[in-house]
């Protein structure tokens, strides 16, 4: 698959934007780039931008050069600031040029980014972790190997929407569960847990 480095600026851009002057914290950005390019793939079959994604500690994060590569490019179009809170770093991403023209994502990978946003986007950063660990294009990738996002495939399909004040359990029943028989193929390909 071709590796669209413009379109995933973008896509980093289009995410921000979305969470306006707040903005938004580098660890839920990371979820939900992953996000994006999951729903995106089990709709089409390709990630919306090709980029690679890795099984790391913190869960699924794009190509950490690629990434550094975009951080820089974005210059003054993302304001990055540094914060700390409970004796923990991290990093606030807000967009601050807002009259951007995106000239690569398509109308349809901006409906998967909204349809993300609707589904992922109000979670808290702490639930978004437990649903990135627990799917299973996550689950399927081995520590710091490429995750390979046709395991999306082996979620539970599920009509029920993300709610806000679902609990973590709910959560992960809604979106990392993976059926009886799919479990069983699952497995299979990734061999089963050591008792």
């Amino acid at each position: 698959m071709v590796k669209n480095e413009r379109k995933f600026k973008e896509l980093v851009l289009y995410l921000v934007s979305k969470f306006g002057e707040r903005g938004v914290v580098e660890t839920k950005l990371m979820k939900l780039l992953y996000f994006a390019e999951a729903e995106y793939f089990k709709a089409q079959k390709r990630t919306i931008t090709g980029i690679d994604y890795f099984r790391n500690n913190f869960g699924p994060t794009p190509d950490a050069r690629v990434l550094s590569r975009i951080y820089s490019n974005l210059g003054t179009l993302i304001q990055r600031e540094k914060k700390v809170a409970n004796k923990k770093a991290f990093t606030v991403f807000r967009v601050a040029k807002k009259d951007f023209t995106y000239k690569n994502l398509t109308e349809r990978e901006k409906e998967t980014i909204e349809k993300t946003l609707k589904l992922y986007g109000s979670l808290p950063t702490g639930r978004l972790i437990t649903l990135s660990h627990f799917d299973p294009p996550y689950l399927a990738a081995q520590e710091k190997k490429r995750i390979d996002f046709k395991f999306v495939f082996y979620r539970k399909d599920s009509e029920q929407d993300f709610e806000e004040g679902a609990s973590a359990d709910e959560q992960k029943a809604i979106a990392g569960d993976i059926s009886e028989d799919n479990l069983t193929r699952f497995f299979d390909y990734v061999g089963s847990p050591s008792a």
